[in-house]
């Protein structure tokens, strides 16, 4: 019997890839940054929430939660890493959209 591929298969390897590239970024973007990240996230996340976050890949776990990013929506994403000086990182993102067309 051949295997086949579910839509719920393509949806975790999405997810999977959507997490790897979060993971990359967050390795990339230093304190600062990502503190600068986090005061720029307030509209979306409650001071007291925001305190708590020690890392990029937390915000980023905390806005996919809120949906304001998703695997298929990046947009924020990309507006936050421009707003802390790394539009370098954009490509990271453009790269996974890139890959997820594939």
């Amino acid at each position: 019997m051949a295997a086949t591929t579910s839509s719920k298969d393509t949806t975790v390897t999405k997810n999977e890839r959507f997490n790897d590239m979060l993971v990359t970024l967050n390795k990339e973007i230093g304190k600062d940054e990502w503190i600068t990240m986090l005061q720029h996230c307030s509209s979306w996340i409650p001071k007291a929430t925001r305190e708590k976050k020690e890392n990029a890949y937390e915000i980023f776990k905390c806005l996919k939660e809120r949906n304001k990013i998703t695997i298929d929506d990046t947009k924020l994403l990309e507006e936050l890493l421009v707003n802390i000086g790394r539009k370098d990182l954009v490509t990271i993102v453009e790269k996974y959209h890139q890959e997820t067309l594939e």
